[in-house]
């Protein structure tokens, strides 16, 4: 398995979206942590199954929820630069320079 690291944008990511579930539906918020703690899990195990999107970052769906992780892989690690609402026409790339 390789090591999976969240970038503080990411991290922010998540807790923006958990935010939002929970004031739809509590117990939302919990389920969507469950379900990006799953593709990390995956993306961990499994990280070159992933297609590349842009210039060396992979893109992983969340199960039941419209979000993408955006993630390169550095080294003996996975960063996570990004968790992205599928019709909110973010774009990550600024994010990261490398």
């Amino acid at each position: 398995m390789t090591p999976v690291r969240l970038e503080p944008e990411a991290r922010q990511d998540i807790l923006d979206a958990w935010q939002w579930c929970e004031q739809r539906r509590p117990g939302l918020g919990g389920e969507f942590v469950d379900a990006v703690d799953d593709a990390l899990e995956l993306i961990s195990a499994q990280l070159l199954s992933f297609s590349v999107v842009h210039y060396g970052v992979r893109q992983a769906l969340v199960r039941r929820f419209p979000y993408s992780i955006c993630d390169v892989v550095d080294g003996p690690a996975v960063y996570v630069i990004a968790v992205l609402h599928a019709s909110r026409g973010e774009d990550p790339w600024g994010r990261w320079a490398r």
